[in-house]
């Protein structure tokens, strides 16, 4: 058993979440899909996402931010 952890934060808001994968190959689907919607998502400001097994072991781990254009 695998478990895909999202953390999303949004201009106005924080989106976390814990999923249960019944596979690697699975896990590693929704973990690139989850950083690619947040990159797509204008309101999105970063992304933290693991991949992690029943015993916590962190398979993948990915973060990433939204560059900011210095004024």
């Amino acid at each position: 058993m695998y478990y895909l952890i999202e953390i999303v934060t949004l201009q106005d808001s924080v989106a976390k979440a814990i999923w249960e994968k019944s596979s690697m190959e699975e896990a590693v689907q929704s973990f690139h899909q989850t950083i690619a919607s947040a990159m797509a998502n204008d309101n999105a400001i970063s992304c933290l996402c693991m991949v992690i097994d029943e015993c916590g072991k962190v398979h993948r781990s990915e973060y990433w931010s939204r560059e900011t254009e210095e004024e």
